[in-house]
């Protein structure tokens, strides 16, 4: 079987921080078209309060990717 063919180079690691922030303090992005119902924010709701979360979330810094007050 052939090999994959590699990419020259270094390969970057382009994440530059990971931290813990609420949900809440995220600023809520105009352009996501993603809109669930009131039922499914409950059903997931009630997965979190019952399971937990585990995973992360990638996002891109902006000066407005956190809410102030």
């Amino acid at each position: 079987m052939k090999k994959p063919a590699t990419v020259p180079g270094k390969i970057r690691n382009r994440i530059r921080e990971l931290r813990t922030v609420r949900a809440s303090s995220l600023a809520a992005n105009s352009k996501n078209w993603r809109v669930h119902p009131q039922a499914q924010q409950d059903a997931m709701r009630g997965i979190l309060d019952e399971i937990g979360y585990a995973g992360a979330l990638l996002a891109r810094e902006l000066p407005d990717l956190v809410r102030i007050g």
